[in-house]
């Protein structure tokens, strides 16, 4: 896959399971450096090191996205 999103950085809600996990895992593929969000940390950290397998970068940032101050912190 083409690097499109070098130099890129997504912020990726729910990328501890399901399609937030895909979408931070093409993302990745991508080029993009991914920020992780999510609520549960064991999870995020899951999908963190599976990028960093195939050689992506990405950092995780628990936080409830229904929390404004969270969100704010995570940003």
């Amino acid at each position: 896959m083409e690097k499109v999103l070098d130099s890129k950085v997504a912020i990726v809600t729910g990328s501890g399971s399901g399609m937030g996990v895909g979408i931070a895992l093409a993302l990745a593929k991508a080029g993009a450096a991914v920020a992780l969000a999510g609520r549960t940390a064991e999870t995020l950290e899951r999908t963190r090191a599976t990028i960093a397998a195939e050689g992506g970068h990405a950092i995780v940032a628990v936080c409830d996205i229904t929390d404004r101050a969270q969100v704010d912190a995570a940003v």
